[in-house]
């Protein structure tokens, strides 16, 4: 019994020896540089990438167009602690040729490649459209024009973007006002003045009354 003991207990501190090994040599490789760079340049574009690149160039002069983007430079974790996790999901996914703003707002992602794994395009297409980028994909045969692209991204930007609320939709509706009056007649000489500091008042008056409902309405909101 005394043996058989000893003999599980050897084995098992011999495995965990050797798994530390392997854990600690994988570690250490991947931490090592290389010692010679077996490494050559080549065109960052293909023909066919080439040509597209080209083609959103002169369609799209006032914008900025980068190709072979990292998808991970388009969007960012919400979470900072997730950052590490998408880094690793999203770090090996590039998308294709991406329209920019002067300022660097994206405006569109565009691609021709099918090459992609279906994981790949899922993953990308899902990312997009958590971020409200959008996407076309389109052949090398048919090439969308400049005013197809244009409207691509004004249609997406408005269907994204909220229509604007003007200050009186958010705040309670203020009591009716009468009918308008018709405007004054033109002042005489002789009662000028009198009427323009009449007319002071007067909108001194209301500008008082306008704040005190404002401040009734944002009461009564709160």
């Amino acid at each position: 019994m005394d043996w058989t003991w000893k003999f599980a207990t050897t084995t098992l501190a011999a495995l965990l020896g050797l798994s530390v090994y392997w854990h600690a040599r994988a570690w250490w490789q991947q931490r090592r540089l290389p010692t010679h760079w077996a490494l050559s340049k080549r065109p960052v574009f293909a023909r066919d990438e080439r040509r597209v690149h080209r083609h959103l160039r002169e369609a799209l002069a006032d914008c900025v167009v980068l190709s072979k983007l990292p998808l991970i430079r388009l969007c960012q974790s919400d979470d900072i602690q997730e950052r590490a996790y998408w880094y690793r999901l999203l770090g090996t996914i590039h998308a294709q040729h991406v329209v920019c703003s002067a300022s660097g707002r994206v405006l569109l992602v565009l691609e021709h490649d099918n090459r992609q794994s279906e994981r790949a395009k899922l993953i990308k297409l899902r990312v997009l459209r958590a971020c409200s980028i959008p996407y076309l994909h389109c052949s090398l045969r048919e090439l969308p024009s400049a005013d197809e692209l244009r409207k691509l991204m004004q249609a997406e930007r408005s269907a994204s973007t909220p229509q604007s609320i003007g200050s009186e939709a958010l705040l309670p509706s203020s009591p009716q006002r009468g009918p308008a009056t018709p405007p004054p007649a033109a002042p005489t000489k002789d009662s000028a003045a009198p009427r323009t500091a009449r007319n002071l008042a007067r909108a001194g008056a209301s500008a008082q009354m306008a704040r005190n409902r404002l401040r009734s309405a944002l009461r009564s909101h709160s």
